[in-house]
């Protein structure tokens, strides 16, 4: 069965933080994880982002934009 999920997009501050967020609270037994192809490490999720999902109760305020690594 497949435990490890693996979001890429561009930045990683947009979609697929969103997706992540939405992951982790739909696949509790999961481990979820999100990456940008094409990212500044370390920056803050976009602020409209983090909006639309505290509107489904679910916060993703403390991500932070993270390259594609190998361990993933």
């Amino acid at each position: 069965m497949i435990r490890n999920i693996l979001l890429l997009c561009t930045g990683n501050i947009c979609r697929s933080p969103m997706a992540e967020g939405l992951l982790r609270e739909l696949l509790p037994l999961h481990d979820v994880y999100s990456a940008g192809l094409s990212t500044l490490e370390g920056s803050p999720t976009d602020r409209l982002a983090i909006e639309l999902m505290w509107q489904s109760s679910i916060d993703i305020s403390e991500h932070r934009s993270r390259n594609l690594a190998s361990w993933m």
